[in-house]
């Protein structure tokens, strides 16, 4: 439900922006963050599910005890915290850089929500090493299902399923990589314009 809700904006928004609709930027901003968690919790939420297949495989005694859904409570409450936190430090850069933030009205697209040529670098950079944090994180326990898996050497083996499903995440983290990559270079084909 959650994730057609984030569809909907974001189709909503490229409409606005299509057409050339002009919405007050408090408004953009609170759709555009509000369409935006989906792409930037996708990552973290890949690396959670590795490390729970990790810890399924590599620790099998203790999994009972490491994967609770208090636990899962808890991780998902961090990266919620993460994300408002990041999204509140844009939101005090976006209003200590315009002046009148509530009389001016723009075409609802992340370029027009930019207010300083660092803003989109320091997004791109802090994307960039949470992809980089999750690679490192999916690599290790694909290496680690790896070994157990070579132990068990039975093709039939949880583990052998486990390292698939740890080579799924890696292809979903592709992707995800991917539309950062053309979502980056929309970017700066903005800036050089």
């Amino acid at each position: 439900m959650l994730y057609m809700l984030w569809s909907i904006l974001g189709f909503t928004l490229m409409l606005g922006a299509m057409y050339t609709l002009y919405v007050p930027m408090p408004i953009c901003y609170i759709l555009f963050t509000a369409s935006l968690p989906a792409f930037r919790v996708t990552p973290i939420s890949l690396a959670a599910m590795t490390l729970e297949k990790y810890a399924a495989i590599c620790h099998l005694l203790r999994h009972p005890d490491l994967c609770t859904p208090q636990r899962a409570n808890a991780v998902f409450t961090l990266i919620c915290t993460v994300l408002v936190i990041l999204y509140a430090g844009e939101l005090g850069l976006m209003a200590s850089s315009f002046t009148n933030i509530f009389n001016l009205y723009i075409i609802c697209r992340q370029e027009n929500l930019l207010a300083l040529p660092y803003q989109n670098a320091l997004r791109s950079m802090m994307l960039i090493l949470c992809y980089v944090s999750v690679a490192i994180v999916i690599l290790f326990t694909y290496i680690e299902i790896m070994m157990v898996a070579q132990g068990v050497r039975s093709q039939s083996s949880s583990a052998s399923k486990d390292r698939k499903t740890i080579l799924l995440h890696s292809f979903q983290l592709l992707l995800c990589m991917a539309s950062l990559l053309s979502i980056h270079k929309s970017h700066i084909a903005f800036i050089k314009k």
